[in-house]
């Protein structure tokens, strides 16, 4: 085979929307299960909807565009206005719309009363929403003017039918059809038993299909007003229904049981289930209704998704979604190897040398928050929500001292340098040093902790002003203060030192980073108004470069003996931690997305981007391709897939030409060769 491939990790099936393949940067889409997905009316942006946030992805190139989150309550649902140029977003005590090229959010509305629907009505330029004060309405988006109110004593589904001044709701077993602007009903469509389940409208508007929960589907033919039933045998709770785009065709989903409708024939087309019974999360048809898009929850962050031939029910391909969030990273500066906290309570020892996955140390009952190696290389402590620490025996991995350490979260740990003590931090509010035998040393109420160093201070947050602390006294060693050139309402959104604990680098919330000299107060490095806010700093151990990460998952490297300024690109999540290798020619970070990555300080360019599953799997990819995983029956190979034109191909097939463990090796040594 000689096609030219990219590999991805977990998934990346922008194909099979009927879009010509493009050389990316490999991406994640799924990380929890999908509860429901929709397509722009041009079809160039996928939706996808969790419980708490919803994601909006380029379906060309399928890279993240950004993710919308903050939702106290669940997302009801979703939709794209009629231009694509918006999105109307509901939980059951607030409405929004935002604009999809800004990422402007407006707030419409906030209830006190549950709503449990909404849509945009003509043109876009007004809202439809039901309440359970048992109304609908209609307001002006611009003005916030109400339109109309309509009762009802039953939870209606809304639906509106474009370019036209209708809207269709459900009243239990009856559909009625509402005129808005003579405020009245134009017609009502009866013949269910029982209460309408779901519904949806043809693409030429031409056809209305709904279910009801006596187990029929019932589609009517509005230009005509003629209707046909469907035996349906998926009993209560079907989740979907849909028309395919030439309006030929009607897919249902329910209970795991997924089926496809020949409208012409008036019978049933395909009828998937496979076993899968309440698993299927989600399933609806691509743009070009040749492929059902199916999603599976099979366990805490396991989704496979199965892609399927719309014709004759094959599946195309499947792809499993298996790996936890990479927490924060220690270097061991002995051996070239990493320490990674994952929240599937383990701690993953990276080779970085080889890009390898050859440890995992288990024994945490929480996920895993922090992790630091001893000075000597020798020892690895690690922390965790489940409030202990534990401290391990780097070569054989066995425990030497577990303990319970705070009464909340532990968030940082450190060793001291030079000593046999660590330093822990925690939600509680308490820093606490101790020996490395588990006895405490000291305990201390300090709630605005930034950043602690492990050459023995610590550094606070006051009023505008850093407070550098003596470890061992708890004394004040010196106070920086800001006030004279900062407003009031600013404050510290990141602290970091460096390795010799002699510089210190800090960013305000009005995007202002600082670098300096705290000793001398001496600045070395000024920068106003970032765009986003800054999370996380990371200062280069020869103090050459700063790292540091933003709210918008970007990842900037300044140079701060030249100025150039690079922007690393690659995560789709927010990065969690940074850090340097000790010849400062690479730089790691890991993210929410559940990679860690490494790149090249000089060149700004990505090497190569590590994968650990909790299952114990594992893989690294370089940006062109070349890969290396875990072996054995059930390998890191299984969570790959290659994309060649419209076709979704099993690594298998291209393991010969792209399973390079050597390149991986070359490309990671040469940065890690002190000249």
């Amino acid at each position: 085979m000689h096609r030219k491939i990219v590999i991805f990790t977990i998934l990346l099936f922008s194909a099979f929307w009927g879009v010509a393949a493009q050389t990316l940067v490999p991406q994640v889409l799924v990380k929890e299960s999908i509860e429901f997905a929709k397509f722009s009316p041009d079809g160039k942006i996928l939706a996808t909807a969790t419980f708490d946030e919803i994601t909006l992805w380029d379906s060309d190139s399928f890279t993240e565009l950004y993710t919308i989150t903050g939702y106290t309550t669940s997302f009801r649902n979703f939709e794209f206005s009629h231009d694509g140029k918006s999105l109307l977003y509901y939980s059951s005590s607030s409405i929004k719309l935002i604009d999809i090229s800004t990422q402007k959010e407006l707030l419409l509305y906030n209830y006190e009363r549950v709503i449990t629907s909404a849509i945009f009505g003509p043109n876009s330029e007004s809202i439809i929403y039901y309440t359970r004060d048992g109304t609908i309405k209609g307001r002006d988006i611009e003005t916030g003017r109400e339109l109309f109110i309509i009762n009802t004593t039953n939870t209606p589904i809304l639906l509106y039918i474009p370019n036209s001044q209708n809207i269709i709701y459900t009243d239990n077993n009856l559909i009625h059809i509402y005129n808005i602007q003579t405020s009245s009903i134009e017609k009502t469509l009866s013949g269910h038993k029982e209460k309408i389940d779901s519904l949806a409208l043809s693409s030429d508007n031409r056809y209305l299909a709904f279910v009801s929960v006596d187990s029929t589907i019932k589609v009517w033919d509005l230009t005509g007003n003629n209707s046909f039933t469907l035996d349906y045998d998926h009993g209560s709770s079907t989740k979907y229904i849909q028309f395919s785009s030439d309006g030929e065709y009607i897919l249902t989903y329910s209970r795991g049981k997924i089926d496809l409708w020949d409208i012409s024939q008036r019978k049933k087309h395909l009828s998937l289930s496979e076993n899968w019974e309440e698993k299927v999360t989600f399933a609806f048809l691509s743009p070009d209704s040749k492929r059902i898009i199916t999603f599976l929850q099979l366990g805490k962050n396991k989704d496979l998704i199965i892609i399927l031939n719309a014709v004759d029910g094959s599946e195309l391909s499947r792809v499993r979604i298996n790996y936890e969030v990479a927490g924060t990273i220690s270097i061991n500066n002995h051996d070239n190897t990493i320490a990674v906290a994952s929240m599937d309570h383990s701690v993953k020892i990276w080779d970085l040398s080889k890009g390898t996955l050859f440890k995992t140390l288990l024994g945490h009952t929480g996920y895993v928050t922090t992790v630091d190696f001893s000075p000597d290389g020798k020892k690895i402590a690690s922390a965790s929500d489940d409030r202990r620490i534990i401290i391990w025996d780097y070569n054989n991995g066995t425990k030497l001292q577990s303990f319970y350490a705070h009464a909340s979260e532990i968030t940082n740990l450190f060793f001291l340098d030079g000593r046999e003590q660590l330093v822990s931090k925690s939600d509680d509010g308490t820093m606490k040093m101790w020996n490395i035998n588990s006895t405490r040393v000291w305990s201390r109420r300090e709630r605005y902790i930034h950043a602690i160093s492990n050459k023995g201070m610590y550094a606070c947050e006051g009023v505008l002003a850093i407070q550098i602390i003596n470890i061992d006294t708890g004394k004040f060693i010196k106070e920086l203060d800001f006030s004279p050139l900062y407003e009031k309402q600013e404050y510290f959104t990141a602290i970091s030192f460096n390795n010799d604990g002699k510089i210190i680098a800090f960013s305000l919330t009005s995007g202002d980073l600082i670098v300096m000299d705290w000793e001398k107060e001496i600045k070395m490095l000024e920068v106003s108004g970032q765009n986003e806010r800054i999370r996380i700093i990371k200062i280069c151990p020869n103090n050459k470069f700063i790292a540091f990460g933003t709210e918008n998952n970007e990842l900037t490297l300044w140079n701060i003996e030249n100025g150039q300024v690079q922007i690393l690109s690659g995560h789709t999540r927010n990065i969690i931690d940074l850090q340097f290798t000790p010849n400062g020619k690479a730089l790691i970070s890991s993210s929410f997305d559940g990679s860690v990555r490494v790149w090249d300080s000089e060149s700004g360019s990505e090497v190569v981007k590590f994968i650990g599953y909790n299952d114990g799997e594992w893989a690294s990819i370089t940006p062109d391709g070349y890969y290396n995983a875990s072996a054995g029956v059930q390998n890191g190979d299984r969570y790959l897939a290659a994309i060649s034109g419209l076709g979704l191909y099993n690594m298998s097939d291209y393991k010969q030409q792209y399973f390079r463990p050597d390149i991986i090796t070359q490309r990671l040594n040469t940065l890690l060769q002190d000249k």
